[in-house]
């Protein structure tokens, strides 16, 4: 198991959701809650949201929990 490589538990990242950097948090939860991640015949929602500026870069992530932090304390 010591040998084997990220490679062999990572998703690939073209399976996760992305949104624009400027897109509204509204969207960003929708995706989370509409979208599924399929991997090795497995669907679940997605931790993460991958966020892309100009040029198509990617930028940064937006993650579930800090999504319902931010909610919480309202």
């Amino acid at each position: 198991m010591i040998d084997r490589i990220a490679q062999d538990f990572m998703l690939p990242i073209e399976i996760y959701p992305r949104i624009s950097y400027y897109a509204r948090i509204r969207k960003a939860i929708a995706f989370i809650q509409f979208t599924e991640i399929i991997s090795n015949n497995r669907r679940s929602m997605p931790r993460a949201l991958l966020v892309y500026g100009n040029n198509n870069k990617l930028v940064g992530i937006i993650r579930r929990r800090d999504i319902l932090k931010v909610l919480s304390h309202k």
